[in-house]
């Protein structure tokens, strides 16, 4: 069945090592790109800070070009580049002149394989984090996400948004040079080219991979815990409420996104008319998912008045409840979501498209994956729509900015 809008293209496959893949999408156009992908988790053993932390100095610093490192390197051949991060991965996406592509590689290669691990400059970004960290902590949407995070992951990572700015500044760059080594130097799992043909130089990379040995713990059910913050000149609180959910490699996977997306992924949702068009608690409600090797959940977002924390508690529970029982209660309701979510779901440009497969590859799955996806949610039917099972009670509730903000597990 015709999905109804214009899939990205499937790239070809080869196999540079055992344990390293390219992706290639052959193109032919002003610019190339480029993404690697690591399998290189957020793991306990090390400080939380260590990956956000070299990162930074993988984009500023660097032995051979020295103050602006590979970054200014890179823009004088019109190439641009960014880190991304998943709890389980480590993401180098970049994009520039195709004329210039080899050099580019090379560069990046240069700023991944001998990167400043030590010495003054060190010491400056670490402080300069801790700073960041420091001045985050004071807005209450990133302390809402930062407890939040230590209750669903802390127990299987060392979560960085939940780290005190004293502990970034104790860091000793020793913990920086043992990550790299073990994941950097040894975790590359994919490399997705778009461009006219694949240089040579792609093939230096290859010595970036090697077998790991590593354990992840499973998340297991969060702790009763209450936390109070004095916060008493907060005119909003940040909600955030955490239910448990399914992993893309679930059966039926489609529909439970087809659902998931009617209760808080568009304007129309149940949980914006419910708390935003019915009570005028907030400007906006949304339900997002969240994934990891250790656990999967969808989390509903949102600010509302600080004076009507408990009824938009209490409204957030009774349109779960709903959405539960009947996802869609009319043939229009679920046309609308099917059209918007596969809009959504499709890939505007090879920038997006490389990103995004990326990811995928980061979490295990293929771009054949995210087409049998679109495949699927674009077959289903209101008259024949599957009986899911649909969580009802949260697991982790956190309200940040209330004179005593709730912090609560539903599941203790």
């Amino acid at each position: 069945m015709k999905v109804g809008v214009l899939p990205p293209p499937v790239p070809r496959t080869d196999r540079m090592k055992d344990h390293l893949a390219l992706q290639y999408i052959p193109h032919k156009g002003p610019l190339a790109y480029v993404a690697a992908v690591w399998e290189a988790p957020a793991l306990r053993t090390y400080p939380a800070a260590v990956r956000r932390l070299l990162l930074q100095l993988l984009v500023e610093d660097h032995l051979r070009y020295g103050p602006g490192g590979v970054h200014k390197a890179l823009l004088e051949l019109g190439w641009e580049w960014q880190w991304e991060t998943t709890l389980d991965s480590l993401f180098l996406v970049a994009r520039g002149l195709v004329e210039n592509f080899p050099r580019a590689l090379e560069l990046l290669y240069e700023a991944v394989a001998e990167p400043v691990l030590e010495g003054p400059s060190v010491r400056l970004q670490i402080e300069r984090l801790a700073e960041a960290q420091r001045r985050a902590r004071a807005h209450l949407p990133y302390r809402a996400e930062a407890y939040l995070a230590e209750r669903l992951w802390g127990a299987s990572y060392a979560v960085f948004e939940g780290t005190a700015p004293e502990a970034i500044a104790s860091l000793e760059p020793s913990s920086l040079r043992l990550y790299w080594e073990t994941f950097l130097c040894k975790g590359l799992r994919h490399l997705v080219v778009a461009a006219p043909e694949v240089p040579r130089a792609i093939q230096r990379w290859a010595s970036l991979s090697a077998p790991l040995v590593y354990e992840i713990p499973l998340a297991t059910k969060p702790l009763a815990v209450q936390r109070i913050e004095e916060t008493t000149e907060a005119q909003q609180v940040s909600l955030r409420v955490a239910y448990p959910w399914v992993r893309p490699s679930q059966a039926q996977y489609g529909a439970y996104q087809l659902a998931l997306f009617r209760l808080g992924g568009y304007f129309g949702s149940s949980l914006m008319q419910s708390l935003r068009e019915e009570a005028g608690l907030t400007y906006g409600v949304y339900a997002r998912a969240l994934f990891a090797q250790a656990a999967a959940y969808f989390v509903i977002t949102g600010e509302v008045d600080r004076h009507r924390t408990e009824e938009a508690l209490r409204r957030i529970e009774s349109a779960v409840r709903a959405w539960s029982e009947n996802p869609f209660p009319t043939e229009e309701v679920f046309q609308e979501v099917q059209r918007s979510l596969l809009l959504r779901l499709e890939v505007e440009g090879l920038s997006e498209w490389v990103s995004r497969l990326a990811h995928l590859l980061g979490r295990g799955l293929s771009a054949a994956d995210y087409l049998a996806q679109m495949e699927a949610i674009a077959s289903y039917r209101w008259a024949d729509w599957p009986r899911l099972s649909l969580p009802t009670e949260a697991q982790v509730t956190v309200a940040v900015g209330t004179p005593r903000p709730i912090f609560a597990e539903a599941c203790a």
